[in-house]
């Protein structure tokens, strides 16, 4: 995983997810590594930051 500029960018072979806190993007490479779409994957690591970033 990498930081870049505030924001936390995970490529794997599946695509790449995007968010300002890792734990979101990790949540959103799994949906992509389990065989989800980039939808899927966009709701995971929206509700994930619900959780993680509430004032947002």
């Amino acid at each position: 995983m990498s930081v870049i500029v505030g924001r936390s960018r995970i490529a794997t072979r599946y695509g790449i997810v995007a968010a300002s806190q890792p734990l979101a993007a990790r949540a959103g490479v799994q949906v992509l590594e389990r065989g989800g779409n980039a939808i899927d994957a966009a709701v995971a690591t929206n509700a994930v930051m619900g959780l993680v970033e509430p004032q947002s």
